[in-house]
């Protein structure tokens, strides 16, 4: 698992293997884990680690093969909703579908259609995220062999019976060069340069893609990710997004930050030992109340969890 330098080892419980996506109860010390495999949501209680799987309700509006991009969790007049953002490969149409969680069910709310189409059959990569000032935005976006990088974006509002309003931010918009990794901040959507480490420079693009602004970071980190880690989607914190990397083979994971505000990169220390969270599903979240939760699957073969669920 991971742990931190300081005295008091954070908690690590089996989390859920395989194709997943996952999302935390803004308040209460739960996590939400949707398994593909079986399209159900997985309760786990991050006090004892027990699991249960959710009865869930599936969409009626999405008939072929489904591409789940993310969940995120948010609370309305004391009931808790899972949003998840979907892509129905046979449509190529995006939909926003909200789920009413409670403790043995998860029921459909609302199936919200976007008025967006998948641009291209090549790969491409999804997620919710919700800002410093609580604002919650989806985006989806693509890499081209000609060196440019097209994506979506949205910005996702719930009322208090979950019930979606969305807006469209950015519809098939068009960067030069290769992107990844973006953020939303302050109005504006932070990319990170694809093969490029360390990043010493990020671009800066307003929802629209009309502005655009190189910004020179330095790099305060001791130690940079190895070539070849996989970098996961952050998490925003205050004036900072903060990325889990991790190197399966070298067995290193490590935790980065980005400080907008001092345009700076800095390593948050953490050490490793045989269990490295890593694969395709990794998911880094932030629970209300600061703390930073990492999902995946196991690294050693021989672990019998498989996956877990980490403080880190």
């Amino acid at each position: 698992m991971i742990s931190t330098k300081s005295v008091n080892e954070p908690k690590s419980f089996c989390g859920v293997p395989g194709r997943t996506r996952c999302c935390l109860h803004p308040v209460a010390p739960v996590a939400y884990i949707f398994d593909c495999f079986k399209s159900a949501f997985v309760r786990i209680d991050l006090k004892s680690g027990r699991h249960f799987t959710m009865e869930t309700e599936q969409p009626k509006t999405l008939v072929g093969e489904k591409i789940w991009y993310d969940v995120h969790c948010v609370i309305r007049a004391s009931e808790t909703y899972a949003i998840a953002l979907i892509l129905d490969h046979e449509s190529g149409k995006y939909c926003l579908i909200s789920f009413l969680l409670k403790e043995e069910k998860a029921a459909i709310v609302e199936e919200c259609q976007l008025n967006l189409k998948k641009i291209s059959a090549d790969a491409n990569w999804g997620s919710i995220q919700q800002d410093a000032n609580g604002q919650i935005c989806g985006i989806v976006y693509w890499r081209f062999l000609d060196k440019a990088t097209r994506f979506h974006a949205v910005r996702i509002d719930v009322d208090e019976s979950g019930m979606i309003s969305n807006d469209i931010l950015a519809n098939n918009c068009r960067l030069e060069g290769a992107w990844h990794l973006p953020t939303f901040s302050s109005n504006a959507i932070v990319w990170l340069p694809f093969c490029a480490e360390p990043y010493l420079f990020v671009l800066n693009v307003s929802y629209d893609a009309t502005r655009l602004c190189i910004i020179k970071v330095e790099n305060h980190s001791e130690n940079w990710p190895l070539d070849g880690s996989t970098w996961i989607s952050p998490v925003v914190a205050d004036d900072k997004a903060v990325f889990y990397t991790f190197n399966a083979a070298k067995k290193l994971a490590q935790i980065h930050c980005l400080d907008w505000k001092e345009k700076c990169w800095r390593e948050l220390r953490v050490d490793a030992n045989d269990h490295i969270i890593s694969g395709s599903s990794v998911v880094l979240k932030r629970s209300q109340d600061g703390k930073r939760f990492l999902h995946g699957e196991c690294s050693n073969a021989f672990c019998s969890a498989k996956a877990h669920i980490s403080v880190i």
